[in-house]
């Protein structure tokens, strides 16, 4: 594991974690976010969901369907969201990535997938670390599950808990939906981190709220043959199973880190 980064605290990003070197801030504070969706829907900066003084980013799928989906997928679904950040780096360190998120809108108790990815090719595979942040329900433990790349095969993703949000799961309450007059901007935000490592191809960590680390070494990444882009990604899904709407969520203070 990584050293407190000392410029963690100068830059002043909020953060529940002690470890890593900062490599970047997307805080959406600028008018264009330095991310991009290669997905479906949209992407925007939320100047109604603030979150430290700066607007928010939402995913909304905007209807779309990511149909017959039962979990985030192997890989991204294109029929949704997909917001990322290219570093290059070739499978020589541990890197980690934290963000808040909050559930804001309405009908994100079931038929929707937010996940976090931390992914890699090398011309031939791509490298998978996947974190599905499992509502699962509404005010119920949410549960934060890493894909198994050992279980997982052809089209089944194979999901692994290893931490749980007790009791503090707000996906259906304290929503931001003024049609319908729900009109709570401050929500309920949660934390998340992954930390991975390329050169083992292994899970290192992860922690949710205020949870405890999570050991995540026992699970290796999942492979899949892929001749894209050799470059570490950096990313969100938001996919829906359903057209109902309004469906989005909102994300702030991405965080990438060097942990090793």
């Amino acid at each position: 594991m990584g050293t407190l980064d000392p410029g963690v605290g100068m830059r002043g990003v909020p953060s529940r974690s002690r470890t890593g070197v900062v490599l970047y801030v997307e805080d959406f504070a600028g008018v264009q976010p330095g991310v991009w969706n290669d997905g479906l829907g949209s992407i925007s900066r939320d100047c109604d969901i603030m979150f430290d003084g700066k607007p928010s980013l939402r995913l909304d799928p905007q209807g779309q369907i990511n149909g017959g989906a039962v979990s985030p997928g192997r890989t991204a679904a294109t029929g949704g969201v997909v917001v990322k950040r290219r570093i290059h780096d070739g499978y020589r360190h541990q890197f980690g990535m934290e963000f808040w998120f909050r559930f804001s809108s309405l009908n994100l108790t079931s038929n929707s997938f937010f996940s976090a990815s931390i992914y890699n090719r090398d011309g031939t595979n791509a490298h998978h670390a996947r974190l599905w942040l499992n509502p699962n329900g509404n005010n119920v433990p949410m549960l934060a599950q890493v894909l198994d790349g050992v279980a997982s095969s052809g089209g089944t993703a194979t999901w692994a808990t290893v931490a749980t949000s007790v009791l503090q799961n707000g996906a259906g309450t304290h929503t931001w939906e003024p049609k319908s007059g729900r009109l709570d901007r401050a929500g309920g935000w949660h934390w998340a981190k992954m930390v991975v490592d390329f050169r083992t191809l292994k899970y290192v960590s992860v922690q949710i709220d205020g949870e405890a680390l999570a050991d995540c070494s026992a699970y290796s990444l999942d492979v899949t043959a892929s001749a894209g882009f050799a470059g570490m990604h950096h990313s969100f899904e938001f996919s829906s199973t359903t057209s109902t709407q309004p469906r989005f969520v909102n994300i702030a203070n991405m965080v990438g880190t060097l942990e090793d």
